[in-house]
């Protein structure tokens, strides 16, 4: 399992979940995936959960199958 934060660098900064990496939505939007295989558990989270959403949607529209949006972060 991968835990990602898509928030900007600057708030991954301020706080977040032990272990998550930051990998920021627009990264995402540039085609710059994880170099995990697609088959991996993917939880992704952000301050309100609409940017995950957005990244889960990429995500699985590029063939990663377990994607899991897991929301807002409340550090």
């Amino acid at each position: 399992m991968i835990l990602i934060d898509v928030r900007t660098p600057d708030e991954y900064k301020t706080g977040h979940y032990p272990n998550a990496i930051n990998h920021e939505l627009d990264r995402f939007m540039q085609g710059d995936f994880p170099d995990v295989s697609q088959d991996t558990e993917i939880q992704v989270y952000c301050r309100s959960g609409n940017r995950s959403g957005i990244a889960k949607q990429l995500l699985e529209k590029n063939g990663f199958t377990h994607v899991i949006n897991i929301g807002a972060y409340n550090g």
